[in-house]
């Protein structure tokens, strides 16, 4: 499949915490309200899936252990787990799996939970990097997204991750919020740079069924911002971030030099995963599977010695093609023309349009989009794959 289909992209590892203190009105992840009882016996659980499933990636770490590039777990909430269920991870994290010296081991973090024992307590278990839920630094918007805490709280966390030693920490930001102007989102821009993060997310507000934003919208309550804002806010940032020394490497995502987030590079790349946890996915020889997505069947299951598999189906040559455009062009680095032989597509013929459009360019080798194109990505993603009949 062209020159770097040869080459062995690492296997990554992710563990999901279903737990929330309270779910976000724009959130459509699976997350329950936190549950003591069952948070002890689904850490439990996973302790058990992780010893059943640390052979499977196929290559062997220390004493025995799979070895994985990187590691991350999230939610859900990972931080509203007790110190006690969170020493119970942490060993089954370094029972069964070894991450190579200076692997990237990611947490996610609400500030709400920011704990400073916590947060001790993951740094010294070997976790590396920290990914902060900020969200907004207006109390108003925090209010209205449902977010359970409060900009003195994101300060805070972020101080106590950096005395207990947290060297690599990103910050996600929304915008796009109904009611928000530019002036508020510059504000939340500027103070998450005051704080001098290494890595920044940077995510619209998306209505997805079923939410309470979702609701709110369809009664009328609340009105997104239109394309043209948007748009502008988006040009804002980038130019904020920028002048501040942070690049752009994905749609979403800015870092400081050498900074980016190496697990998420791996998604990007169609690189193989292993998932624990209710929900999780795995990728592996062109196979996808997930876990049942409630953590009450999920914990029963390995009670009951079984694996919580809900579904397993191999991963078609078309998909394989279709994830491959509609991940690679979610970064900078874009799509290796010659790769996308070995995936039978004729990039150079259906990517034309767009590259007299402005919205992509092909240099060294590679498509990529342009400024423009990022501003653009879902509808340039679509077309493009539409003009090429996946």
């Amino acid at each position: 499949m062209g020159k770097n289909k040869t080459k062995v992209i690492p296997p990554s590892l992710y563990i999901h915490i279903p737990f929330c203190l309270k779910k976000c009105a724009y959130c459509d992840f699976h997350s329950i309200p936190f549950d003591g009882p069952l948070a002890s016996r689904y850490v439990c659980a996973l302790s058990v899936e992780a010893q059943r499933r640390a052979g499977e990636m196929g290559v062997l770490g220390t004493a025995g252990t799979a070895a994985m590039e990187t590691a991350y777990i999230g939610g859900g909430t990972p931080n509203s787990l007790g110190i006690k269920e969170l020493e119970t991870l942490m060993g089954a994290v370094h029972r069964n799996f070894s991450l190579r010296p200076g692997g990237e081991f990611t947490v996610e973090v609400n500030p709400v939970f920011g704990n400073p024992d916590k947060l001790k307590l993951l740094f010294d278990a070997g976790v590396n990097r920290l990914s902060i839920g900020a969200q907004s630094f207006s109390e108003r918007e925090l209010e209205f997204m449902g977010r359970p805490h409060g900009e003195a709280e994101i300060e805070r966390t972020f101080f106590d991750a950096r005395q207990a030693g947290f060297q690599n920490i990103s910050l996600d930001l929304i915008y796009a919020i109904p009611g928000q102007g530019m002036e508020s989102w510059q504000h939340n821009v500027e103070k998450a740079l005051s704080l001098q993060p290494e890595h920044l997310s940077l995510y619209e507000l998306t209505p997805e069924e079923g939410t309470p934003l979702y609701s709110l919208l369809e009664r009328g309550h609340a009105v997104m911002p239109g394309e043209e804002d948007v748009l502008a806010m988006q040009q804002r940032a980038e130019e904020m971030l920028l002048k501040a020394g942070y690049a752009r490497y994905e749609v979403s995502s800015y870092s400081l030099p050498a900074m980016e987030a190496a697990h998420n590079l791996n998604y990007w790349a169609r690189g193989e995963y292993l998932g624990l946890g209710a929900a999780a996915h795995s990728f592996k020889n062109s196979i996808r599977w997930s876990n049942v997505t409630d953590p009450q069947a999920y914990v029963q299951a390995l009670d009951e010695g079984r694996l919580p598999v809900e579904r397993s189906e191999p991963v078609s040559p078309d998909e394989a093609a279709r994830e491959f455009v509609l991940l690679g062009l979610r970064t900078t680095r874009g799509l290796d023309m010659e790769d996308a032989e070995g995936y039978k597509l004729d990039l150079g013929k259906h990517a034309q349009p767009f590259v007299e459009g402005g919205l992509l360019e092909i240099s060294g080798g590679r498509l990529r989009p342009t400024g423009k194109g990022f501003a653009l990505l879902n509808r340039v993603t679509a077309e493009l794959i539409e003009a090429i009949g996946l």
